[in-house]
């Protein structure tokens, strides 16, 4: 009998961990769900989400007022308070039902004897009579299958393979548990499953030295079988798709993917000014004997001389929030990340920044040449980075990224909520005390730390990041960080870093929609201190920040024991 899929192991993106063929190192593969989304016409279902969260607040009022009183710049706290309300809506408790058939559809697949539980024994039992109905049987050996497409780095699970009685024939079938079905969207994912190259297994080492490729069974590349059952409904229908049509819709996709980091546009050399919004025109630097190490890449770092540049444009980090175009958005978020490039070069890390950038993206001697340009999600990706060196060195971090600053600013210019003030909760105040703690033990936690960030493990790197995350909302509400180098680390916060450490084997990097992937670490801190760890506007990092020195100790306990 085949065993469950064990979880797959992502990167801190939630794409597959995969080694391309003739390497070692795993690299993130897009999911085959987010290629097959890029032709979706998703106004409907934005316009829902907002009815769904609109009604979440009015149901709580509770959350309610925990909005109209909260910083507008605290994005992490306000979007907890939009997930809570999304939740109490009711908007995921059917998304929450497609996962549970989805599990135990799984379940009857490979163990005969498994008995669905009710209400749900219907619809599995509504299932496997479809199937047998249409003249087909399941392949238990095919079911829930990573698989992976390497041209395009793409990689996803399939629910199962069906194979036609009749003539022994093998198609690709998936299971839709939704209202409604979308032909375009099925028809590239499915597309992707049956052109893909090999079925992908991980092994138990994190480094993927233990991964393995099997053939890809051969599949129908014309059609696939959409299998559509709603939960507790008892009703189950099947459906041909066509992905002949899905493959050429795959390769606009593709094309639509590869576009968005096109370069498009080039500053004219002799201008005073900043003339493109999107590939910006930055300096060189003459000094190159300070650039990344020997087999590192050089990112080109600017001098700090070019601030003078910045503030005559008008665009700099301080700029109004509140852009009048995507474009503008994108080269203010691009000069914020120019200005932290500055900073860690000031602090004598350029070359750490080098073996550090992000696979993939262009460095900004790249973007001064006209040879790339950053998109959205590769700013995402630069502030990652950026945020974990700025960490592990305690380089102070800057203003907050503008797109949130302005995302917040125009949705309270929107809403424009008339409410009576109401007292507005407080985090507990941290209580420190005199105790420092040993320095080999501070070194060692450092050093932890750093192999996190710097080590080719995607999954530790994930981890250091969301530390790295909590560290930075602590800062601004209850500080736990490490002293500089050299300094002395106050006991306390070294056990809080201990903690947030262990906590990471808590985070969900793929939780389901509407949970953030902190819902883990929230629970295990509510153990500690109690439901203050479940308010929607307290950030985990400055919860982290209110632990004693015995309360940092528990967690990292609990952390160890309720691990998956």
């Amino acid at each position: 009998m085949k065993e469950i899929a064990a979880p797959v192991r992502r990167n801190g993106r939630g794409a597959y961990l995969v080694c391309p063929p003739g390497t070692s190192k795993p690299v993130g593969y897009s999911r085959a769900t987010s290629i097959s989304s890029l032709l979706d016409d998703t106004g409907f279902l934005k316009d829902w989400g907002q009815r769904m969260t609109a009604l979440g607040l009015a149901a709580r009022p509770d959350l309610f007022d925990a909005l109209k009183n909260q910083d507008p710049t605290d994005t992490t706290a306000i979007n907890s308070i939009c997930r809570a309300a999304l939740e109490a809506s009711g908007a995921n408790t059917r998304r929450d039902l497609g996962t549970l058939i989805h599990t135990y559809f799984e379940r009857s697949c490979i163990d005969p004897t498994f008995e669905t539980p009710e209400p749900y024994a219907a619809d599995i039992a509504a299932i496997h009579a479809a199937i047998s109905a249409a003249g087909y049987r399941l392949r238990p050996e095919f079911s829930e299958m990573v698989l992976v497409l390497d041209a395009h780095k793409i990689a996803g699970t399939a629910d199962s393979v069906l194979e036609r009685i009749s003539d022994g024939a093998l198609f690709i079938a998936d299971l839709k548990t939704g209202r409604t079905l979308h032909p375009l969207n099925h028809s590239i994912q499915l597309a992707i499953y049956a052109r893909a190259d090999a079925i992908y297994r991980q092994g138990p080492a994190t480094d993927g030295s233990e991964d393995v490729r099997l053939p890809m069974p051969t599949v129908s590349q014309e059609t696939a079988i959409i299998i559509h059952c709603q939960p507790e409904s008892a009703q189950c229908d099947l459906h041909e798709l066509d992905i002949a049509a899905g493959l050429r819709a795959l390769d606009v996709a593709i094309s639509i993917r590869n576009w968005r980091k096109a370069k498009l546009i080039k500053k004219i050399e002799g201008g005073g000014t900043i003339t493109s919004p999107v590939a910006l025109s930055v300096p060189s630097t003459e000094d190159n004997s300070s650039t990344a190490a020997a087999g590192q890449p050089s990112v080109g770092i600017i001098d700090a001389g070019e601030s003078a540049d910045r503030e005559a444009a008008g665009v700099g980090p301080d700029a109004p929030s509140s852009p009048a175009s995507p474009f503008e958005m994108l080269e203010l978020r691009t000069l914020w990340i120019l200005d932290r490039i500055d900073a860690i070069k000031s602090a004598g890390l350029v070359a750490e920044l080098g073996s550090s950038w992000p696979s993939g993206i262009a460095t900004p001697k790249m973007l001064r040449d006209g040879e790339g340009l950053w998109v959205s999600d590769d700013i995402d990706g630069i502030d990652a980075a950026l945020t974990a060196i700025e960490a592990v060195h305690e380089i102070p971090f800057g203003p907050n990224d503008p797109q949130v600053v302005a995302d917040l600013a125009e949705m309270i210019a929107e809403k424009q909520v008339q409410a009576t003030p109401v007292e507005r909760l407080q985090l507990p105040e941290a209580v420190e005390d005199d105790r420092i703690a040993d320095p080999s033990e501070v070194s060692k936690l450092r050093i932890a730390l750093a192999a996190m960030v710097r080590g080719d493990d995607e999954g530790e790197k994930a981890r250091a990041e969301r530390v790295m995350r909590w560290v930075r909302e602590g800062s601004r509400v209850r500080p736990w960080s490490m002293a500089p180098v050299g300094e002395p680390t106050p006991l306390r916060h070294w056990a809080i870093c201990a903690a947030a450490i262990a906590c990471t084997d808590l985070i969900d990097f793929d939780p389901p929609e509407g949970q953030s992937p902190d819902e883990g670490i929230r629970n295990a801190l509510s153990v500690v201190i109690g439901e203050d760890a479940h308010v929607p506007t307290f950030t985990v990092g400055g919860l982290l920040g209110t632990l004693t020195f015995d309360q940092a100790c528990r967690l990292a306990e609990l952390s160890a024991v309720v691990a998956p």
